[in-house]
């Protein structure tokens, strides 16, 4: 399947409700938006239940653009668990083998990663960036990471703490493939503002400045345990 932005191997856009146990096995192709299963995923504050669950893809996803994922390119308050992505992943800005970008109060819990992932800034085993409270607990990456700036085997990173922005959370995930980046990677995560607890990595990690084992670079104010 082919198209210029939001598209997804289920479903471009949807706003709001679920999506459950969906499989995807084609190739995904356009330029930004793009996911296996949903190019953009975005619910609303007062939405509850909005989730995506029991869904795999196995095709390759690839965006010549912004917000490339596995699973879903854009997701916003909406929930993931047990979701599993086995193809590779090729984007620009934003690109993880599960989603490219996740905001808003988003939870992932118990998704895993087997594709390789191939990005630019902003580029992780399970996300691309994360935002405004999001949290991943209990996830794997088991594909490797190649990005820029911003590259982690768990998430590439959050953005620059600013007065409106909320970091997010990484718990008790684990990485077991190569990571490579450039400025600000880490076998976890490439920057992170807030709580990185109970990770695990495996994997090498490689890069040009501000790379560790865990975290990149450590924003004021996290946690790491």
């Amino acid at each position: 399947m082919c198209a210029k932005s939001a598209a997804g191997g289920i479903v471009g856009k949807i706003s709001g409700e679920w999506i459950h146990n969906c499989i995807n096995e084609g190739e995904v192709r356009g330029s930004g938006t793009i996911g296996g299963i949903a190019g953009c995923f975005q619910g609303a504050e007062d939405q509850f239940n909005n989730i995506i669950s029991y869904c795999s893809n196995s095709g390759k996803i690839t965006g010549t653009g912004s917000r490339i994922g596995g699973i879903v390119g854009d997701l916003s308050f909406c929930d993931m668990t047990e979701c599993i992505n086995k193809g590779d992943v090729e984007g620009k800005e934003s690109t993880g083998g599960i989603a490219g970008c996740f905001t808003n109060v988003s939870e992932f819990t118990n998704v895993t990663n087997l594709g390789k992932v191939q990005g630019e800034n902003y580029t992780g085993g399970i996300a691309g960036k994360m935002d405004k409270k999001g949290l991943i607990r209990n996830c794997v990456n088991s594909g490797e990471v190649t990005g820029k700036d911003f590259t982690g085997g768990i998430a590439g990173g959050d953005p620059d703490q600013t007065t409106v922005s909320k970091p997010g959370i990484i718990k008790s995930c684990t990485n077991t493939k190569k990571i490579s980046g450039k400025a600000k990677t880490g076998g976890i995560t490439g920057q992170c503002g807030r709580e990185v607890t109970g990770c695990i990595n495996k994997g090498a990690v490689t890069g040009t400045s501000v790379v560790a084992g865990i975290v990149g670079k450590a924003l004021r104010n996290i946690s790491i345990e």
